[in-house]
């Protein structure tokens, strides 16, 4: 489970508010009755809190290979379970993929990038091996990660850095 720290974690929980109020009953003049009011409101986060999102390499793993079964596959492109690393300050992936005839293993090197606030995986190189695959089956690939179901954001976070390191990918940022 991922691990999340921030020192207003609750702000953001349903709060029941009671109001008692003694209003007149027209039908008895002079006799005050008791009305309870029961409301529930849900408190937003007050901004500029820290968050940190830690996400173990087998949460990421698990969350990668999940959307990928979401994902819609060229024709004739078939890709095997993704083995996910995380070192370095890259988001390494290995599967075997088949397309056609073809198969191998791939590999591919990401970094995680912070585009206005929110993580996004850039693929710097693919290693499809010594075998013909095309380049349009490459680019293809570049854009198979299925980046929703790794960074389930909201907009009431702004991310502010990105670590990857040691099996672990943390996310550290502040409310809005």
């Amino acid at each position: 489970m991922a691990n999340v720290s921030g020192s207003d974690r609750q702000a953001a929980t349903p709060t029941t508010v009671v109001v008692t109020q003694q209003v007149v009953d027209s039908s008895k003049p002079g006799t005050p009755v008791t009305v309870t009011v029961t409301q529930t409101e849900v408190r937003t986060p007050t901004a500029g809190i820290p968050i940190s999102v830690t996400l173990t390499q087998e949460e990421v793993d698990s969350k990668i290979n999940d959307g990928l079964k979401t994902v819609n596959l060229p024709p004739g492109l078939t890709i095997g379970k993704m083995n996910v690393n995380l070192t370095d300050g890259k988001l390494l992936l290995a599967a075997t993929v088949q397309y056609s005839v073809l198969s191998g293993n791939a590999g591919m090197v990401t970094s995680v990038d912070l585009v206005n606030g929110q993580p996004t995986i850039t693929v710097t190189n693919i290693d499809l091996g010594a075998l013909p695959f095309p380049q349009s089956l490459k680019d293809q690939l570049k854009n198979l990660i299925p980046q929703d179901a790794l960074f389930q954001m909201n907009n009431s976070f702004q991310a502010q850095s990105i670590i990857i390191a040691n099996g672990l990918l943390t996310i550290q940022g502040v409310t809005k």
